[in-house]
């Protein structure tokens, strides 16, 4: 049975600890920081990072990367909102059509990887080409807009006084956690990603296996695009490109290993909210916004490393180097 001091790591690993000491540092330099209201809007700022967050770990645990995902999220919201003004569809039926199209594109995405063998980079990123082109075609360039109120539901609503937005996403990651944690198809996504020669001879349909994984990759692209769309209230293609660089932020970060086989949708909730927290708390105490690039990609930097090799072991190593003493055994 494990230690208490080895519990406590687990539970308060270095991402965990850096953000903690966001809030506290943030509630100190301002006072409607740590708010209700503001946590509120963190939630739902953070909700469709987080849930296409959730389809690239997926895809990180097979040690593999989506390009698209950002683009994708672009094309399905664009969709969605052509339908419902151009031809006058339920936004319901819409927003189904926007899901259909970004999980073909997953399903590209994973027919080109796991058929051909191609790099994973050379597929994904073909599909950013082609998605972001999609959507600048069908909108002409512009921005759409004066959706039914209904779509506003999605981001604005309320369920027992919680906001939609987080129930979706604590849905999501309970579903998702008890996948990949509980049933054959999600140990054999950490097998895959763990060693993909050897699930193959243990009789895995890695190629199968593979080419669903990209597939809901891409529908988790489109769910976070319609929320995109109904927290923005426009449709524009170039509106969601950065999405994802953001994802495969959350997931290192979050401390799921980039080389496959290790971490899960739990860890990459920890580095959403660490990046929508950092990203609140700088707008609020009023950075410029390219020095906001500066200290997240420093913070992002600081976490991965805290979370990789971990934050005692971290310190540890830096207190020897200024003492003069070797860092480790094998400087020694």
């Amino acid at each position: 049975m494990p230690s208490l001091a080895a519990r406590l790591r687990v539970a308060f690993s270095g991402p965990i600890i850096i953000c903690l000491g966001m809030i506290v540092l943030f509630s100190l330099l301002s006072e409607n920081f740590f708010s209700l209201s503001n946590a509120v809007n963190i939630i739902r700022q953070a909700s469709v990072l987080a849930l296409v967050a959730f389809g690239q770990t997926f895809v990180i645990l097979l040690a593999g990367i989506d390009l698209s995902v950002g683009a994708v999220m672009g094309l399905a919201s664009c969709v969605t909102a052509f339908l419902m003004l151009k031809a006058q569809m339920a936004p319901v039926l819409a927003a189904l059509a926007g899901l259909g199209v970004a999980t073909v594109c997953g399903l590209v995405n994973g027919l080109v990887h796991s058929l051909l063998g191609l790099n994973p980079f050379v597929p994904t990123f073909g599909m950013w080409g082609m998605a972001l082109g999609a959507a600048l075609i069908l909108t002409e360039e512009r921005v759409l807009t004066g959706f039914p109120e209904t779509l506003r539901v999605l981001h604005d609503g309320e369920l027992l006084g919680l906001p939609a937005p987080l129930l979706l996403v604590a849905v999501a990651l309970l579903v998702l956690h008890g996948f990949l944690k509980a049933t054959p198809y999600g140990i054999a996504t950490y097998a895959i990603g763990g060693n993909e020669g050897a699930a193959r001879l243990s009789g895995i349909r890695v190629t199968l296996h593979k080419t669903l994984v990209y597939t809901f990759c891409g529908f988790m692209a489109g769910v976070a695009g319609i929320l995109f769309l109904a927290r923005s209230n426009a449709a524009q293609a170039i509106d969601t490109i950065g999405y994802e660089f953001d994802s495969i932020a959350a997931v290192a970060v979050g401390g799921t290993s980039l080389m496959g086989g290790r971490g899960g949708v739990a860890q990459t909730l920890i580095g959403v909210t660490l990046i929508a927290t950092l990203r609140n708390g700088l707008n609020m105490v009023g950075v410029n916004l390219y020095l906001q690039m500066v200290f997240i990609g420093l913070a992002l930097i600081l976490a991965y490393v805290a979370e990789s090799q971990g934050l005692h072991q971290l310190l540890g190593s830096l207190r020897r180097r200024v003492a003069g003493a070797p860092a480790s055994p094998t400087e020694a």
